[in-house]
């Protein structure tokens, strides 16, 4: 008889991360945090900016102080209880994990006074999982959201100051009651099994849709270009233009 005990990876509950700006919590910058948590830990981001970009691979959340999106345009960490990410590189947030969230934080990104650069964004995912809660993504990025695969959760968040609010291609996409503003505020082109569900958005500017719509309500649209099939009763638009032939109006020109 075989009495040989089998070892199992010891695993540990989830812990919450206190990451301060003025050196009260665990760590002084969101990546260090990052690096030290496993999937399922949240990360807690005390008020103030962090001048970072983030590089998220495991499912954990990132979680602000409070609800940003309200907050005035002239931001002021000494004053105002909100957390800030201001990006360096081509984005402010690369996300890789299958799972996890950000959540009431105000993401932008440091420029030097030229947003034209088609390939940045605020945060961008190639695959993966991702809910985006209560969050405002303004300035400094051509994009606020670019995803080319995977599940985006984006619900109650505020886009505005970019020339692109949303750009997904090929994603399951779910969006609850966000405020987009801006010219071009979607561009959403699902295909090859991925679909999208709309309900209850404001998207003031030009939206795209393409592919499987699988739910569309409740929303307030300016002006709406649709590229198949689809429903429009139950939403408020402005301005509906039908195209047939994908081709003859191309998706915004964004880097993903």
């Amino acid at each position: 008889m075989n009495n040989k005990v089998v070892a199992f990876p010891r695993t540990r509950a989830p812990r919450t991360w206190l990451v301060s700006a003025n050196g009260a919590g665990d760590f002084g910058s969101i990546s260090e945090a990052i690096r030290e948590a496993v999937a399922g830990d949240t990360i807690q981001v005390g008020p103030g900016i962090y001048i970072e970009s983030l590089y998220v691979d495991k499912a954990v959340h990132l979680v602000g102080p409070v609800d940003p999106r309200f907050v005035e345009e002239d931001f002021d960490a000494d004053e105002e209880p909100y957390a800030m990410i201001m990006g360096l590189g081509g984005e402010s947030i690369r996300w890789a994990a299958d799972g996890g969230s950000i959540q009431n934080l105000f993401i932008t990104r440091v420029t030097s006074g030229d947003d034209s650069d088609l390939t940045s964004a605020l945060i961008r995912m190639r695959s993966g999982k991702i809910r985006i809660e209560r969050c405002v993504m303004a300035d400094g990025a051509h994009c606020a959201v670019a995803s080319r695969g995977g599940d985006v959760e984006m619900i109650r968040c505020h886009v505005r100051n970019v020339p692109v609010g949303v750009c997904m291609l090929d994603t399951n996409v779910v969006m609850e009651r966000n405020h987009v503003e801006g010219a071009e505020v979607l561009s959403l082109h699902v295909e090859n099994g991925a679909t999208a569900s709309l309900k209850d958005n404001s998207f003031e500017g030009r939206t795209v849709l393409r592919g499987d719509i699988r739910l569309f309500q409740g929303n307030d649209i300016d002006t709406l270009f649709v590229h198949t099939a689809l429903v429009t009763n139950g939403n408020r638009i402005s301005s509906l233009v039908h195209v047939c032939d994908f081709r003859a109006e191309k998706p915004f020109a964004v880097g993903l």
